[in-house]
């Protein structure tokens, strides 16, 4: 009797080994890291994007945050592109930031900046597309990025 129970006993942990070594196990180290690097040493992010708002309007928003405070921060040009197959690219307006009293393309001494200018002369059904001079820095200094909004329809 005594063996019975024995060999019962066994049969009951191989099915249990069995059945833990065939479950599926979450493998952490497999993980990616979740820690982002920063943009540069002043920068920690930006973007910019192009919204259509019809009639032929656009306004291209951007959005730049510094890793502190800093005395300018934002976007120094700004460079609009037209396009009637999304292929072809001609250049058709450039924004600076001199060509502002306020701050709507650099902010000074600030951590972050969001804004936008406007573009009216848009043709519905024509893609558009900016290429955007983005500046965060002392004003001894600083760091440039250059990135490409996405392509927008005009509508």
């Amino acid at each position: 009797m005594e063996r019975k129970k024995r060999h019962f006993l066994v049969k009951i942990i191989a099915i249990a080994l069995i059945i833990s070594l065939c479950a599926p196990i979450g493998v952490q180290a497999a993980m990616p890291e979740t820690v982002q690097p920063l943009a540069s040493a002043y920068l920690t992010s930006y973007t910019a994007y192009i919204c259509a708002m019809g009639d032929g309007n656009l306004e291209i928003w951007f959005r730049v945050t510094g890793t502190d405070i800093w005395a300018d921060l934002g976007v120094l040009m700004i460079y609009l592109y037209e396009s009637t197959d999304n292929v072809n690219w001609g250049w058709v307006k450039t924004y600076h930031f001199t060509d502002y009293d306020d701050e709507t393309m650099l902010a000074s001494n600030a951590w972050q900046h969001i804004s936008h200018v406007d573009y009216e002369e848009g043709v519905p059904g024509r893609y558009y597309k900016a290429y955007v001079q983005i500046w965060a820095g002392p004003e001894d200094g600083g760091d440039t990025r250059y990135i490409w909004t996405p392509v927008e329809r005009c509508t």
